[in-house]
C-alpha cells in the first residue's frame, strides 16, 4: 500500500484501490466543476473550482480538502537561505507494517490522504486547466495549451478512434446547424408567400435557395468559394413543415412581445 511496503498483500491492494478511486473521484469532480450546464453551454475549464458541488458531487472539494489539512496539519521549515516554507502536506509514510498497527493508523484512510496530498499537488501545477478526461475512452490527458474558448462539442484524447469521434461530433454539429439555418430562412420568408406566387412549398425552397447561394465560404482549395448548403427541394420543405411553422410562431411571439414592450 501506499507508504507502508510491509504490509500484507491484501491490504496493500485494498489500500491501492483506495488510493486510485480517491484519486480519480477528485479529479473528476474538478474537471466536472468547469463543464455547468454543458448541454448549454459547453466546458469552460477556467470556471474549475473546489468550491463546486451536484448531485453527482455533493461534496465539495473544498471540504474534503479542510478535512484533510485538519488531519494533516501542514508543518512550516526553515529554508537554508533563511526562509520560512509550508512544507508538502500529506500522511506520514511508514516502513512498518507494526508501527500502523500500534498507532491504530487506518489503511484505508492513510490511502486516501495520499491521494488528497498527490491532488493538492497537481493544484500547484500549471496543469489543473489543461487537464481533461476524453468523452469517449474516459482516458485522462494534458493539453498543451489551456483553452481560451468555450469547449462546445467534448473533449477527446490522439487516440485515432477517439478523434474519429470527435470529427463526426463536429459534422453532426455543423449539418444540424445548417437544418436549423434553413428552417430560419424558410421562417422568415414564409408570410411573404401569397396564393399568386403559386406552391408555397415550391416558392418557400426558391427563396431560400437563392438566399443560401449568396452564402460563399473557403471551400478548401485556393481562392475558391463556394456556399456550404445544398440546394433544397418541395419535398424537403414538406418534411421540414411543422419546423418552420414552430419557427414562424416563435418570432411572431417574439414580435409581440417586443411591441407590447413599446
Amino acid at each position: 500500500m501506499p507508504g507502508c511496503p510491509s504490509a500484507p498483500q491484501e491490504i496493500r491492494d485494498a489500500a491501492g484501490k483506495e488510493f486510485l478511486s480517491t484519486l480519480r473521484e477528485l479529479v473528476n469532480q474538478w474537471i466536472e466543476s468547469g463543464r455547468l450546464q454543458l448541454k448549454q453551454f459547453g466546458e469552460q475549464p477556467w470556471s474549475r473550482n473546489v468550491q463546486w458541488c451536484s448531485n453527482d458531487f455533493p461534496k465539495p472539494i473544498a471540504k474534503t480538502l479542510l478535512e484533510f489539512r485538519d488531519r494533516n496539519p501542514p508543518l512550516v521549515v526553515l529554508n537554508g537561505d533563511g526562509r520560512f516554507a509550508i512544507a508538502p502536506m500529506g500522511p506520514v509514510g511508514h516502513s512498518s507494517w507494526g508501527t500502523m498497527l500500534s498507532q491504530s493508523i487506518d489503511p484505508q484512510q492513510h490511502a486516501r490522504d495520499k491521494a488528497i496530498s498527490q491532488f493538492t499537488l497537481l493544484l500547484e501545477t500549471r496543469c489543473p486547466q489543461r487537464l481533461f478526461r476524453c468523452d469517449e475512452c474516459g482516458r485522462y490527458f494534458v493539453l498543451a495549451r489551456e483553452p481560451r474558448k468555450i469547449i462546445k462539442l467534448g473533449t477527446y484524447c490522439s487516440r485515432s478512434e477517439c478523434r474519429k469521434r470527435a470529427s463526426a461530433k463536429r459534422m453532426e454539429s455543423t449539418s444540424k446547424g445548417r437544418h436549423s439555418a434553413l428552417e430560419r430562412f424558410a421562417a422568415e420568408v414564409w408570410e411573404k408567400w401569397t396564393p399568386n406566387c403559386g406552391s408555397r412549398e415550391v416558392w418557400i425552397a426558391k427563396q431560400v435557395n437563392c438566399r443560401t447561394s449568396e452564402i460563399k465560404v473557403n471551400s478548401g482549395k485556393k481562392s475558391e468559394r463556394k456556399s456550404p448548403y445544398k440546394p433544397i427541394t418541395r419535398r424537403w420543405v414538406t418534411e421540414h413543415m411543422q419546423r418552420i411553422e414552430a419557427e414562424v410562431s416563435k418570432r411572431k411571439s417574439v414580435a409581440a412581445k417586443a411591441g407590447s414592450g413599446r
